[in-house]
């Protein structure tokens, strides 16, 4: 069985999307899972060791492309999408299970011609739809986290129909990772003994105002944190803040 996982979100949906894989993995354990993901995607999926292969999607030229009044860039944006259908229509795969939840992906993988879809898709007739109980909850719920308890990792592996039992999130360190860590925080000046808080912001659009947020600051100085490491998501930079 050859399945294709889509998710050409963000770093964190994709991590988020872990548990999936395992269950996958669990229930058709003879299976191929391929994953669709972005470039900032690859580090993340890299780390799952139920992941068979792993397909970059460059999506950015495209959209670029297609937004140009230039005749040669929206030939070549249509050429880019082309080469994505045919190399997934190529691997034959028997299921596809589409976590972006986007009209991008939900046209490009009606072209590739799966038989069957999990996910955002495009009816026969080209209408827009989302198969299955647990996509349509998260397609729906997204807009309303105010309201509900929705929980992407939970959600994620529910797109296979009883999967079994839960899943918690699947991320495997390596040994480059831990001493990649340890020299970033040794370059920083910060030891083995001292005490550090991270923030990662998220998809939000507004940055700058929760990276110099005075209160969230303030309430942390009380606990004598060294350093405090904020992730861009915008430049996937670093920020750090003295806190003594």
């Amino acid at each position: 069985m050859k399945i294709l996982v889509c998710q050409i979100t963000r770093m964190g949906d994709v991590l988020q999307t872990s548990p999936l894989f395992r269950v996958l993995k669990r229930k058709y354990p003879d299976s191929r899972i391929t994953v669709l993901v972005r470039p900032m995607g690859k580090p993340i999926a890299e780390r799952i060791p139920e992941i068979d292969e792993i397909l970059i999607y460059e999506e950015d030229p495209i959209f670029r492309d297609l937004q140009s009044n230039d005749s040669d860039r929206l030939l070549r944006a249509y050429e880019r999408v082309d080469d994505y259908v045919q190399r997934l229509r190529a691997a034959q795969y028997d299921v596809v299970y589409n976590c972006s939840h986007s009209i991008g992906s939900a046209i490009l993988l009606k072209m590739v011609g799966i038989p069957r879809i999990i996910g955002a898709d495009y009816s026969d007739d080209w209408r827009f739809l989302i198969r299955g109980p647990w996509s349509n909850y998260f397609f729906t719920g997204v807009f309303t986290r105010e309201f509900n308890d929705l929980n992407l990792c939970d959600v994620s592996q529910l797109y296979e129909p009883e999967p079994g039992p839960r899943s918690d999130l699947v991320f495997e360190l390596r040994d480059a990772d831990r001493e990649s860590a340890q020299r970033l925080l040794a370059e920083n000046g910060i030891g083995p003994d001292d005490r550090m808080i991270c923030f990662q912001l998220g998809a939000s659009d507004d940055v700058s105002g929760k990276c110099g947020d005075e209160n969230v600051h303030g309430q942390l100085l009380p606990y004598n944190y060294k350093e405090s490491f904020v992730q861009n998501p915008g430049t996937m930079g670093l920020k750090m803040t003295q806190y003594r």
